[in-house]
């Protein structure tokens, strides 16, 4: 699931456009959506504006409401301060909460979004994240990226996941080559 900003912007567009399915911005969120995906989901990719914690008190508010059900994984897309108060609330319901960093460097052409600052690699780097999730298998099998977590039938059928690590890149890739 994509859960993004409310913020009308290039960056939040293409999260919310390309990202994993279901997708919802942050004001059409509800407990009752995230106890249903948590059937069958596993992780929530979520992408919020830090710039106004109000975004983040409402993601909190519904995943630490003790109605809803959802207790697996979510990553965040461009935390600039990882140790958020807010965010790591989180931690003591959630398996794991981790985030994409701008440390990692995926290049891709961006003109189509103009209010995206092309030299800002952070925003660069998680619209091409996000615009290619689909392919995540195929850099994780290629050691581009690293898988964060494992599942094998057994952990999924009980529910039981094991952290094993972070995703990460291990190369610079040029998307627009």
């Amino acid at each position: 699931m994509t859960i993004v900003s409310d913020v009308n912007s290039a960056f939040y567009n293409q999260i919310y456009e390309t990202g994993p399915k279901p997708a919802y911005r942050i004001s059409e969120l509800t407990i009752e959506k995230i106890n249903e995906f948590s059937i069958t989901g596993v992780e929530l990719l979520i992408s919020l504006n830090d710039n106004d914690l109000s975004e983040f008190e409402k993601l909190n508010s519904i995943l630490l409401n003790p109605e809803c059900e959802y207790n697996y994984f979510a990553t965040f897309i461009e935390i600039e301060n990882n140790n958020l108060e807010i965010v790591n609330n989180l931690n003591s319901k959630l398996y794991s909460v981790d985030s994409i960093a701008s440390n990692v460097s995926l290049s891709g052409l961006i003109d189509l979004y103009p209010d995206i600052n092309q030299y800002t690699l952070y925003q660069n780097c998680s619209i091409q994240l996000v615009g290619i999730y689909n392919s995540w298998k195929y850099f994780i099998k290629n050691g581009i990226i690293f898988n964060r977590f494992t599942l094998d039938e057994n952990q999924i059928k009980t529910k039981k996941i094991i952290y094993s690590g972070v995703l990460s890149t291990t190369q610079t890739i040029n998307l627009s080559a």
